[in-house]
């Protein structure tokens, strides 16, 4: 705020203030400035059109005028001892910028107009050197002009807009009569403000409760603040010991209000938050209308409310809907200008946090009312400054953030922007965007009638213009359902549009556009045997099989089964090394109308056992001698189960086909085909059961867009235990291609699978994203992508696919199409994405595959809108029915959806995945997690796959599994982040804890790390064992320690010169010390004197503690500490 002005500076030789005090919003102002010094996002614009003469020399001469009539339009600021001090300048320092473009071609001078025109607004402020108001002046022809106005928010707010335009306005019209420019620059400045008293008193009531760190003086050039502030308010009636009690009562209220602080909202952007401050930004302009301003208007009259409330209730009720939060608040700025106010250029506005805490049963009308007491009461509470309530309240400080609101509602209810009259020539407002935004998303309303107009702000790191343009149209849709259905609960009201649901129904619906499944795969094989007999069926090193020997040798194998006692319904465990008999046996099972279970020859312990158990299967294949084989062993003296036992030399298996005798069986659609076995909460394994039908369309549909032809050479990588090598294995056969076993040798050793992909002429790979990476760091390292040029489909599945590691696929395979496949075990697969494009945020998993419909729904199975998280649900007839007899999770899973329910549809099948997703604006799916892999910590939620993924992120860890620990409470207290190192690469606990921060801030300080120098340790199917892992005994706190290294004890006497606390922990936060934001660039200051080194504020407010700050000036202090880290 600008100081009053009488009194509040030293004075130079010609009678001008040299120095003055500034306020508590300039203070502010400051402190958001250096956190992005060079954004633009605290800079208020304007731009006009000019048609006719504009004379340069008397608009030059007006715009002196106005600065030497408000002098914080001519002042730069300087930060002495924690304290923002203001110097005043001369107007003739702060010319306007003219471009005379005049000569120019009518193309170039456009080009050139529109690229000052964007430097002029999006070009930040130096303010301890430049004043903080600029104008740029473009003269494209004689009658063809632009103005802009550039105004960083340290001097004005919205209102002093109009003064400033209305004041050059006059200036100019001044300046162009006969009393010439002289006249303009006789202006006196206007008289002092009740609105900046009542800030300006409220920082002298609050001083005395500050220590004196706080309110000392400043140097001996500067005038000190806490005298040059006392003449601006004479009329100061409650000050003292009265006004001091007030000031604690007002800012105790905010306190109980903010206590606890509202969490972060988890906006549903497009992409994660940057690690470092990020404020570029864009708008999306709205106009919603007479018809539907006007239904708005009646109904908030009707409701004893106002407009500003209703749509600040709607604001509210759209973040709750779009974040899942019970609990959501937003910035609201409150002028605290007076009548006395009426011509003063100042920064008379303070920012005040309005919450609601929403219940699945609360009602619109319930949120108005409520919404509407807030109101009141905040604005009885206004005068109390953000920073103070925001150093109350005291929340985890994020310099990327807004302290505790991301969001914020801004109505300024001006009709127009402020009207330029420059005589002799017709002005017209323009519309501009500095390009940059000081929150995440800010709904600003210029104006409420005749029509609601405004626009929506928000961060282009975080949000595409889609995602935007999605919610202000849910914006729009939730008001007009709440309008209509006041009584409705919030939770239940629609945001997208009817249209917008039936496309999002349609686009998720393809059940009907599979391939046909009448043929089973058996018989599909059966006739490429017969149409290219000779061709290579399966590429084993030792003993490479045509079509025609392996139906040969099929044929063989079911005999000897039905010889077993094996018959149509029968369940066979196919237990068999590599080799291209147990593709056979395969064949052989589906051929007697029996269904298979596939497993590994490895050892398989308890579940293995579990397993058969369950199963109780006609009998148990394996190619090696029972005696040998501990699972067959078990079986046959525990479960008095059948054994048979193949001999890859077993001369009767490649003779005995040519017996007329045949062993298939009829086989229909919905017979059994396979049983794959999944984890259970529990831990013990549960059966998924497919029929012919669904394993012919799956397979028919891959081998078809995924181009699998009779020359493709398929690698079979995924083990048998996954039930994606079953698909892989027969979309291969009943297309004609060549299966290529990788054998075991080489399987998990990325050096020697490319050597083996390269030589064997691969073209089809499908494996997990965490094993593609370390395929790719072989390729890059070897200097030559072409290795792998016959690679032409890279097909991941099984985990999240990070976005950095899709591009680096991308270049370093460029020849290969890059597919992200999704999809539980429980419907063989759901969704795939081909990435042809560079990721921007999450990489999508597509849309459904054909003959699935995929639904994003609630807890109460209602339709997700655009862009809202939900669990990702499949129905069609491709789902399985349930698990066989129900081992764990209950049929709960596959609760089919009640009439009724998001879509009319026949009554369908269905599972419900567990996994979060979201339908993204242009209609693509989204994994984001699951549902129980979500935590709260520390009153924030935390997605334990992001962190992860980020984690993951960093070159020295191979793989990372999050696990949290639960306290006596039931509460999550902390994490403990397991970790794989990749090996010689340098990594710790302290580097990867850094890492983190730069990602997260500070939520997730309270974790612990575990090094698995020989990998995760893994269940059956190969995902990481997290039961296993959060069963590993319990984990330590970590025990603050006091401060050891010579950085560390320096930096503790400099906190306690600053803070006046002593015996400080290294963990202890500045901010629970006593510190403020005020305080902080003082204290880097003196960081910067002593040790040489500049910490950025943001860096610094990643990680505020005693530990973070001496691990960020150990990084690049001269004075190291001998590289040795504190244990």
């Amino acid at each position: 705020m600008e100081a009053d002005a009488v009194g509040t500076g030293t004075s130079d030789g010609d009678g001008r203030r040299s120095v003055a005090a500034t306020g508590v919003a300039e203070h502010e102002s400051w402190f958001l400035h250096r956190l992005a010094p060079d954004s633009a996002a605290h800079v208020l614009c304007l731009r006009y059109r000019v048609d006719g003469a504009v004379d340069s020399a008397a608009l030059g001469a007006a715009w002196l005028s106005v600065l030497d009539r408000h002098d914080v339009l001519r002042s730069t600021f300087i930060d002495v001892d924690g304290r923002v001090l203001r110097r005043i300048g001369v107007a003739s320092d702060s010319p306007p910028t003219v471009l005379d473009l005049r000569r120019r071609g009518a193309t170039d001078r456009r080009e050139r107009a529109e690229r000052a025109c964007r430097a002029a607004v999006s070009a930040p402020f130096d303010l301890s050197t430049q004043p903080p108001a600029r104008l740029t002046v473009v003269h494209l022809t004689d009658t063809d002009h632009v103005v802009l106005l550039a105004l960083h928010r340290i001097a004005v707010d919205e209102e002093s807009l109009s003064i400033l335009v209305a004041d050059l306005s006059a200036a100019y019209a001044e300046a162009t009569t006969a009393d010439g420019i002289a006249g303009s620059r006789r202006s006196s400045a206007p008289p002092g403000s009740r609105g900046v008293v009542r800030a300006e008193r409220w920082f002298r009531r609050t001083a005395a409760g500050r220590t004196a760190r706080d309110t000392s003086a400043a140097d001996s050039s500067a005038a000190d603040p806490s005298t040059t502030s006392g003449a601006s308010a004479p009329d100061d009636a409650d000050s003292g010991s009265d006004g001091g009690r007030d000031s604690a009562r007002l800012l105790d209220w905010w306190t109980t209000t903010l206590t606890p602080p509202p969490p972060p909202l988890d906006l549903p952007a497009d992409r994660p938050r940057p690690a470092e401050p990020s404020f570029a930004g864009d708008e999306l302009r709205f106009d919603w209308g007479a018809e539907f301003s006007a239904t708005l208007s009646a109904f908030a009259e009707r409701s004893g409310s106002t407009s500003r409330v209703l749509l600040h209730t709607g604001l509210l009720a759209l973040l709750h809907r779009v974040t899942g939060q019970e609990r959501v608040a937003v910035g609201v700025p409150i002028s605290l200008r007076r009548a006395a106010d009426a011509r003063r250029v100042a920064a008379l506005r303070n920012t005040v946090v309005l919450g609601a805490d929403f219940s699945p049963t609360s009602t619109f009308r319930q949120m108005l009312s409520a919404t509407g007491r807030r109101w009141s009461e905040a604005v009885d509470h206004a005068e109390v400054p953000f920073s103070d309530v925001v150093r109350a309240v005291n929340p985890a400080r994020d310099p990327r953030r807004m302290p505790l609101c991301d969001a914020v509602f801004d109505l300024r209810d001006t009709a127009a922007p402020p009207t330029l009259a420059l005589a002799g020539a017709a002005v017209h407002p323009e519309p501009v965007h500095p390009g940059a935004a000081a929150v995440d998303l800010a709904v600003i309303v210029e104006a409420l009638e005749p029509t609601i107009t405004g626009r929506i702000e928000y961060r282009t790191s975080l949000f595409d213009p889609g995602s935007a343009r999605v919610l202000l149209d849910q914006f729009r849709g939730l008001l007009r359902s709440a309008v209509a259905a006041p009584d409705v609960p919030v939770a239940e009201l629609a945001m997208d549009s009817e249209d917008t649901l039936r496309a999002m129904l349609r686009e998720g619906d393809l059940v009907d556009a599979g391939p046909p499944s009448e043929v089973p795969v058996h018989e599909r094989v059966r006739g490429q045997a017969a149409a290219r007999p000779e061709a290579v069926a399966v590429a084993h090193p030792t003993e490479p099989v045509v079509y025609r020997e392996l139906v040969e040798r099929a044929e063989s194998v079911g005999r000897t089964l039905r010889a077993a006692g094996v018959t149509r319904g029968s369940a066979v465990v196919v237990r068999m090394s590599t080799s291209s008999l147990r593709i056979a046996a395969l064949l052989a099972v589906l051929d007697l109308g029996a269904h298979l279970v596939w497993s590994g020859p490895g050892r398989v312990g308890r579940r293995g056992r579990e397993l058969l158990a369950d199963l109780r299967p006609g009998c148990l294949l394996v190619d090696r001698d029972p005696d040998t084989d501990e699972l067959a062993r078990w079986f046959a003296a525990e479960q008095s189960g059948r054994v048979v036992a193949l001999s890859r030399r077993d001369d009767g298996a490649r003779g005995a086909a040519a017996s007329t005798d045949t062993v298939r069986a009829e086989t229909g659609r919905d017979d059994r085909a396979y049983i794959a076995y999944t984890s259970g909460s529990t831990g013990r394994p549960k059966g998924v059961a497919h029929s012919h039908g669904s394993l012919a369309q799956y397979v028919t549909w891959f081998a078809e867009e995924f181009r699998i032809e009779s020359t493709s050479r398929v690698a079979q990588w995924v083990t048998p235990e996954h039930d994606p090598a079953l698909c892989e294995v027969f979309a291969t056969l009943v297309a004609g291609a060549t299966l290529c076993p990788v054998p075991e040798t080489i399987r998990v050793h990325p050096e020697k699978l490319v050597d083996w992909l390269a030589s064997e002429r691969i073209t089809h790979l499908q494996t997990v994203p965490s094993f593609a990476r370390e395929l790719l760091a072989v390729v890059l390292g070897s200097g030559s992508t072409e290795r792998l040029a016959d690679l032409s489909h890279l097909l991941l599945m099984g985990e999240a696919l990070p976005p950095a590691l899709a591009d680096s696929l991308r270049a370093g395979l460029p020849l290969t199409r890059l597919v992200n496949l999704y999809g539980p075990t429980e419907t063989i697969a759901a969704t795939w994405y081909e990435i042809a494009d560079a990721q921007h945020g999450a990489v999508p998993i597509g849309v459904p595959i054909p003959g699935r419909e995929v639904l994003i729904l609630d807890e109460r199975d209602r339709l997700c809108p655009t862009g809202v998280v939900g669990e990702i649900v499949i129905r069609g007839p491709h789902v399985a029915e349930g698990y066989l007899g129900e081992l764990d999770a209950g049929p709960d899973v596959f609760r089919r959806l009640p009439a009724g329910g998001p879509r009319p549809t026949a009554d369908r099948r269905c599972y419900r995945t567990g996994d979060l997703g979201r339908r993204r604006p242009d209609g693509l799916l989204e994994f984001r997690g699951r549902r129980d892999f979500q935590v709260k910590l520390l009153g924030n939620r935390v997605e334990l796959t992001e962190v992860e993924t980020a984690l993951a992120a960093h070159d020295s860890i191979a793989e990372c599994a999050a696990v949290p620990v639960i306290d006596r409470d039931g509460l999550v207290s902390r994490l403990v982040l397991h970790v794989a190192p990749v090996p010689g690469r340098a990594g710790s606990p302290e580097v990867w804890r850094a890492h983190l921060r730069t990602r997260f801030g500070a939520v997730l300080i309270p974790a612990s790390f575990r090094v698995h120098v020989d990998g995760l340790p893994r269940g059956a199917a190969g995902k990481v064992d997290r039961r296993g892992l959060g069963q590993r005994g319990p984990v330590p706190h970590p025990r603050s320690r006091q401060p050891s290294t010579p950085t560390e004890r320096e930096l503790a006497e400099l906190w306690s010169g600053v803070l006046g606390t002593d015996g400080m922990r290294c963990d202890d936060d500045f901010f629970s010390l006593g510190g403020h934001s005020l305080l902080v660039p003082s204290m880097l200051r003196r960081v910067r004197e002593r040790f040489g080194v500049t910490v950025p504020l943001w860096g610094f407010l990643i990680d505020p503690s005693l530990g973070g700050l001496a691990a960020l000036v150990a990084v690049d202090s001269p004075r190291r500490d001998g590289g040795q880290t504190a244990p």
